[in-house]
């Protein structure tokens, strides 16, 4: 039997010419009847043989379902890029959000912590000294979740750059045994770091940034037991471990616990219990520094958090510093600042007559300019709020009073904006930065060394 000739069809129609030609054999191959049929060509008068009648078949159900797959492969991709932008937009929204609403709470915060500490400078009476260490403990806790916000912010920014050099671990080791064993008394618990005598090749400051976190997560959740802080070697590398006797970590969710804000035993958000920012800055320092991460829990037992860290050279490693003498900050020293908040400024004179430090405080550079003609004196060191009214902002302020006086005046930016971009413009600018709440300690500190530094470069 042969199968009539078909009649000329469009160019549009050829696919399904083809895999009906095709697959008429394949399916009587497939029923045995594949003998009695050939084709015949309708311009040669030809037939084809059978077997490239079930090869072409083959090839025919092979295009079929290429063209099926690629069809379903090229949606499923649009749908996880799809996905992956609208995650990004609402990661990249998350930031703006966390952003705005940290910058117009530190406002207020800074103001409380600066009129806190020029209230404990001088209150004369013990009665009252038990409130004012209160509300200082208050702030204190409101500016650690403030600064835990603004550590994830320079992370995601990527303004916190890596300097791995070669260390030796055991004065780190020293430091968190002296940080953390009176904790760990404090709540009856065991806590013991193991000597090494290794060496590293890392950056030491985030390194420890990353044990500290680890170590305080411990010590926060076993009620009893203890901490065990050691290390082994992995080949050309170090774990650094954290073993603790706490609650323990259900296995369902081990993915969630480098999230923020993630407490798995706090429903009440005590903030004596952390604020759920710890493991997901460890995280990110962690990525950053290219260091692997692992962790091990059994619910009831316990945890163990280890990070493994390339092995140093000791010969490379450089000799331990010498720590300065912390400086005394002149009284004959001449400060600018300018904020556009009245709170701030006056929070910052009754701190700086409590050091007997000229002040001049003003939200603009026109009054700033006007009080310092009166004075007749080049300021020792601007300090300006990044934020400021109009077009103008810290750094243009800066740069303002720089030009006027013709010389390039010590500089701080003091700020409460976390976003990616700000943390990143002041960061390429290269002027030190407080943040907001600010510590009156650090900013006396930092004034005492640009003051001291800038004279001395003078006299020499």
């Amino acid at each position: 039997m042969k199968l009539p000739a078909s009649p000329p069809q469009p160019v549009g129609s050829l696919r399904s010419q083809i895999l009906v030609v095709a697959l008429v054999p394949a399916l009587l191959s497939a029923l045995g009847l594949v003998g009695y049929f050939t084709y015949q060509a309708p311009d040669t008068g030809e037939t084809l043989p059978q077997a490239v009648l079930v090869m072409g078949a083959a090839l025919a159900l092979s295009a079929m379902l290429a063209w099926r797959l690629s069809g379903r492969l090229s949606a499923s991709i649009g749908e996880v890029a799809s996905r992956i932008d609208s995650a990004e937009r609402a990661n990249v929204a998350k930031s703006r959000f966390f952003a705005a609403a940290s910058h117009d709470l530190r406002q207020p915060m800074h103001a409380l912590s600066l009129f806190v500490s020029a209230l404990k400078a001088r209150n004369r009476q013990p009665e009252v000294a038990d409130l004012v260490s209160n509300i200082e403990d208050a702030t204190a806790a409101m500016a650690e979740l403030f600064n835990a916000l603004l550590d994830i912010s320079r992370l995601d920014a990527g303004v916190i750059e890596a300097r791995p050099v070669h260390f030796p671990l055991q004065p780190l080791l020293d430091e968190l045994d002296s940080q953390f064993a009176p904790l760990a008394a404090e709540k009856g618990l065991r806590f013991s770091v193991r000597p090494c005598s290794s060496h590293l090749y890392s950056d030491p400051l985030l390194l420890k940034r990353i044990l500290i976190n680890l170590i305080s997560n411990a010590i926060r959740h076993s009620d009893d037991g203890g901490v065990l802080v050691g290390c082994r070697k992995s080949g050309d590398s170090l774990k650094i471990g954290v073993w603790d006797t706490g609650r323990g970590i259900p296995t369902d969710q081990l993915p969630s616990i480098f999230q923020e804000f993630v407490q798995l035993h706090n429903p009440e958000r005590d903030r004596r219990k952390g604020l759920g920012l710890g493991l997901a800055i460890v995280n990110r320092l962690a990525l950053l520094l290219d260091h692997h991460l692992e962790m091990r829990s059994q619910p009831g037992c316990g945890s163990c958090f280890s990070i493994e860290v390339p092995a140093g050279d000791p010969d490379l490693a450089l000799p331990p510093s010498v720590p300065s003498a912390a400086g005394v900050l002149p009284e004959d020293s001449l400060v600018v600042l300018v904020d556009d908040d009245h709170a701030i400024l006056h929070g910052m004179a009754e701190l700086f007559d409590n050091w007997n430090v000229d002040l001049v405080a003003a939200p603009n550079a026109e009054d700033v300019l006007h009080w310092l003609a009166g004075l007749a004196r080049v300021p020792d060191v601007i300090v300006s709020d990044y934020r400021l009214p109009g077009d103008n902002d810290g750094l243009e302020m800066i740069a303002q009073l720089r030009r006027h006086f013709g010389c390039d005046i010590p500089a701080i930016v003091i700020t409460g904006d976390t976003a990616p971009e700000t943390i990143q413009r002041i960061s390429q600018a290269g002027f030190p930065v407080l943040n907001k709440p600010l510590h009156p300690a650090k900013l006396r500190a930092l004034l005492t060394h640009l003051v001291q530094q800038n004279r001395t470069l003078a006299v020499g």
